[in-house]
């Protein structure tokens, strides 16, 4: 093991010194763009200081170097201090499936990256390619980003099996399978993490994550907004899937669009295994479009053990099988449909099965179920949800004191402490939103 370690420290040595004579001849700016070439190791010195200060392109694709070449800067922090523009050129990802980046990357708060440009069909495509262990990303920015890739790709890191904290990015990311607008695979936890923008891939394809799995997977805090679209299955304006026991969603919202060949959802494409969704709201309208199945909140819950719960959508949902907030064999508790429309051959205003007391609003467009109900398999626990109208008064759902009421929710109210707020006090069109 020695022998490995003195020469893994001895390449970055020799490293170091390359990328620091080749900064030294071609000089360049942050705000002034990256020739995509350049780099400069000067700031790593040696491996005994616990943190470092990168402030240029050229500083932040030598750190790539170093982790591509085997450094996984385990222990250590990496603090960016400055504006990084890296001019559009084409980007190598730090860290890679067989060496991860495990160290801290931090920015200063207000610094951006731009200029972010990846090309090709590679996997593990993003700033980071791979993070793991005790690794963390914490609050970068990254503006403009266009990436495109094969499988794990993501604005933040293709694949992130620790902790992806307080980022935001805006632009384009393109994939295959396993595509998010932070993070294409999670396994640990995003959290406070925004996106705006595109995303497009085959399957496992969301604004936040391509896929949550695991049992220590959380989403938490999060937005999207923008279109999320996939070919194929598990698209979602949050998540394409969240799957395993333990994993989660929660106090997330979506807007935009978000469309599938089938199991597409404006917070989750499909939940199963156990999962869980609470807490979230969409406004995104969500469309199959071959015979798959559509939900303002989630595709499909898979597994009897998954449920959603406190979520509300007012998008449209089309679909053969649509409903305004899921189609599940999970449970769908305490939420609200308030869509637009619903459209599709089989269809309800909340759920098909497994519902505990559910509201939709009254005035809803009229639906036809296969039976050939219209709108009338209504009650809080039935498909169709119990009627509830907009409006002011204590009674209507643009009022707090509606979801506030632990009558209206076999005691089990809204949480309007430290979760939800109106977002125009009691006044017409006010809906909750995510404190």
């Amino acid at each position: 093991m020695k022998k490995i370690i003195l020469y893994g420290f001895s390449v970055l040595a020799v490293l170091i010194l390359t990328l620091t004579l080749t900064a030294c001849d071609n000089p360049t700016s942050s705000e002034g763009g990256w020739d995509g070439v350049t780099t400069d190791g000067s700031w790593y010195g040696d491996d005994s200081a616990d943190t470092f200060e990168i402030s240029t392109p050229e500083q932040l694709a030598a750190l790539a170097k170093f982790v591509n070449l085997g450094n996984n800067f385990a222990t250590k922090t990496i603090i960016q201090t400055e504006n990084i523009n890296l001019g559009g050129k084409q980007w190598t990802p730090i860290g890679t499936n067989g060496n991860p980046f495990e160290g801290i990357y931090a920015a200063t708060p207000g610094k951006t990256i731009s200029g972010l440009k990846i090309t090709g069909a590679e996997d593990y495509q993003g700033l980071f390619g791979n993070i793991s262990g005790a690794g963390q990303v914490t609050n970068v920015t990254l503006k403009g980003v266009s990436i495109s890739g094969s499988n794990y790709v993501g604005g933040v890191t293709g694949r992130n099996n620790s902790t992806v904290t307080g980022c935001s990015v805006t632009g384009s990311v393109t994939g295959a399978d396993y595509v998010g607008g932070i993070a294409g695979n999670s396994t640990v936890r995003v959290n406070e993490c925004t996106y705006t923008g595109s995303v497009k891939g085959r399957q496992y394809v969301g604004g936040i994550a391509g896929i949550n799995i695991g049992a220590s997977a959380k989403v938490e805090r999060c937005s999207a907004a923008g279109s999320v679209t996939g070919t194929y299955n598990y698209v979602g304006g949050i998540v394409g899937d969240n799957n395993g026991a333990g994993a989660t969603v929660v106090r997330c919202s979506a807007a935009g669009s978000v469309t599938g060949e089938n199991y597409a959802g404006g917070i989750a494409g499909r939940s199963d295994n156990g999962s869980f969704i609470a807490n979230c709201y969409a406004t995104a309208n969500v469309k199959v479009i071959i015979n798959g199945y559509a939900g303002g909140i989630v595709g499909t819950m898979a597994a009897t053990t998954d449920r959603v719960q406190y979520c509300y959508a007012t998008g449209s949902v089309e679909g053969y099988y649509a409903r305004g907030i899921s189609n599940s064999s999970g449970s769908t508790e305490y939420s609200v449909a308030l869509n637009t429309s619903i459209t599709g051959t089989s269809k309800a205003r909340v759920c098909n099965t497994n519902g505990k007391n559910n509201y939709a609003r009254s005035n809803m467009p009229g639906g036809t179920m296969p039976e050939g109900d219209t709108w009338n398999n209504k009650g809080p626990d039935n498909p169709d949800g119990e009627d509830v109208s907009p409006g002011t008064a204590a009674t209507q759902y643009n009022n707090q004191a509606w979801w506030t009421t632990a009558a209206n929710w076999d005691g089990a109210p809204w949480d309007f402490d430290d979760i939800w707020e109106m977002s125009n006090g009691n006044n017409a069109g006010s809906l909750p939103i995510l404190q």
